[in-house]
């Protein structure tokens, strides 16, 4: 497997864990939409970008998580 693919299937394995891990928390209402986004943290090469999960309920409520261990609400 190359390098370029193995980072893909890291951020994969992150993002499904933490959907996993939302869904047991209960903080994915049935109905809802998931928006996933990625910021990066600076111009360096090797930063880390930060996964975010925003999730918009029927009532268009919408909370954010930060997709890490352990997740993070920001209201």
């Amino acid at each position: 497997m190359r390098r370029g693919s193995s980072r893909y299937l890291d951020v994969e394995r992150r993002v499904v864990n933490q959907l996993a891990a939302a869904y047991e928390q209960e903080l994915l209402p049935r109905g809802c939409t998931l928006h996933l986004s990625v910021q990066s943290e600076g111009q360096e090469e090797r930063s880390t970008p930060s996964l975010r999960l925003e999730v918009v309920g029927e009532d268009s409520s919408s909370t954010t998580l930060d997709l890490r261990s352990p997740l993070n609400p920001e209201h």
